[in-house]
């Protein structure tokens, strides 16, 4: 049996009656992927190079993208401008096809509060 997270070990039988020595395989599963996202929430009217980042943490490389709500992409990350609060949304899935989806991420713009981060720089991550 194996499961997520950890070594596992797993006892094929040979030979005839069990008069053989069993063979052992030891095999090193990672957990499940679990992914958030990681950028600024509160964005100003110029803020024309904003970049939104997936943090993942178990799963195994490689790893495929699907973002949207605000934006739309494939890479690990996304940039760019946006000129409406709202939330942006993400699901990977890992190389052994499991998945996970990131809570929402929400966005607020205001173009006029001084406060609010103003990005510069940056570029989207493949």
């Amino acid at each position: 049996m194996i499961v997520n997270g950890g070594s596992r070990v797993v006892t094929f039988p040979m030979g005839n009656g069990g008069e053989s020595p069993n063979i052992l395989l030891y095999a090193n599963v990672p957990s499940a992927p679990t992914v958030s996202i990681k950028g600024p929430a509160f964005v100003g009217w110029s803020n024309s190079n904003c970049v939104w980042e997936a943090v993942i943490t178990g799963g195994r490389d490689p790893y495929t993208f699907q973002w949207s709500g605000l934006k739309s992409g494939s890479l690990a990350s996304i940039m760019g401008p946006i000129y409406s609060s709202g939330s942006f949304d993400l699901r990977i899935w890992d190389a052994l096809g499991q998945s996970a989806t990131a809570t929402p991420f929400f966005v607020n713009m205001n173009p006029d509060d001084p406060g609010y981060t103003m990005c510069s720089g940056g570029a989207e991550r493949p």
